[in-house]
């Protein structure tokens, strides 16, 4: 996204763009949306922000890092971006060594290792450039193990204990121990082609993975108490046929989980009942919640008119949307009731209130 630059005709032109955009706004009786700031993006950003509330939101070539008062920095990308809570990484694929930094853009970490960058939450994990190894560096950045999956990685997740879990191009699930050991490796059988296509964690020590073709699964594990290995609960046929990665995210603190399908979105308990099929015609770009907080879920989604931001319960009922406008490249939650987004419009606030 080309950062723009303020000038006194912007400014006015800010107040109709606050105006205009913020129109779209369509809720609930129970539920409203406010705007609470509207801001074009400008080299450097408008100060620090600040860190309770501390946003990262990607677009091309840059990063924006915000709070739920609409304070941003604003740094220009090497060649990609990763990014957890609160550091990031900017990086290109000729690099001998990586720069950790938080979110005031200074250097928390140099990393001397080639590879490609991962967080998960904020423990940096670093994929080989041919694939099929993963390093730990964990919470400090400091390097932890080393692990050769022997196969393509394509997703991770790290459970409460500290012990990571695998997927892969092939389909294996492999749980690797907190010191790199390999304790535990399946591979989900049932499907005409075996494939990973998405993977996340969920509440109690439950983990949910996308696998196969034809059929295309959900499948729920569970971490044997006591054990090294996985246990697998049940099996779903979602009904779709991708040949890529699949959405799959942990809603209100893992009870339940948003998987993309064919038609839209399915809302799944953790006993495998589907609570809610939600219709989406439009290509899914990400779907997140506030951390659990509230009884509401984000599908963020691109349609003809342009993106959208839709809110849902878990039933499958639509509490409000924003939109359509320009190309949305990024939106999250901000807390203090705050939804923070950024596009092609600038950087945007909505504040979430009940009536």
């Amino acid at each position: 996204m080309k950062l723009l630059t303020r000038s006194n005709v912007v400014v006015i032109l800010l107040a109709t763009v606050f105006v205009v955009l913020f129109a779209p706004l369509r809720g609930t009786a129970e539920l409203s949306l406010e705007p609470s700031f509207a801001s074009w993006l400008e080299n450097g950003g408008s100060g620090q922000p600040d860190a309770a509330s501390l946003t990262f939101l990607t677009v091309p070539s840059s990063l924006v890092v915000t709070d739920a008062k609409g304070v941003y920095r604003s740094f220009t990308a090497q060649g990609h971006i990763s990014h957890g809570k609160t550091q990031y990484i900017s990086w290109d694929d000729r690099h001998t060594a990586l720069q950790v930094r938080g979110g005031d853009g200074q250097i928390v970490q140099e990393v001397n290792s080639i590879g490609f960058p991962v967080f998960f939450e904020n423990s940096l994990f670093l994929v080989s450039r041919t694939g099929d190894t993963l390093s730990s560096f964990g919470n400090d950045n400091q390097f932890r193990w080393q692990f050769a999956a022997g196969d393509l990685l394509t997703h991770l997740a790290v459970l409460k204990d500290e012990r990571t879990v695998l997927q892969t191009l092939g389909g294996d699930l492999i749980v690797v121990s907190q010191t790199g050991k390999e304790l535990f490796r399946a591979h989900p059988a049932g499907s005409r082609s075996q494939v990973g296509l998405g993977l996340c964690t969920g509440s109690s020590n439950t983990l949910y993975g996308v696998f196969g073709i034809a059929p295309q699964m959900l499948i729920a594990y569970q971490l044997v108490k006591g054990k090294d290995g996985l246990t697998e609960k049940w099996r779903m046929d979602i009904g779709s046929d991708f040949r890529r990665d699949v959405f799959i995210q942990p809603l209100w603190n893992g009870e339940r989980v948003a998987v993309e399908s064919n038609d839209g979105i399915l809302v799944v308990n953790r006993s495998g009942r589907v609570e809610a099929r939600i219709p989406i015609e439009d290509t899914i770009t990400k779907i997140f919640d506030d951390g659990g907080r509230h009884p509401w879920f984000f599908v963020l989604h691109d349609g003809p008119n342009g993106s959208m931001l839709d809110a849902y319960t878990s039933v499958g009922q639509k509490v409000f949307s924003i939109g359509p406008s320009g190309k949305v490249h990024d939106a999250a939650w901000s807390g203090d009731r705050t939804i923070v987004m950024v596009g092609a419009d600038g950087l945007r606030g909505y504040k979430v209130a009940e009536r």
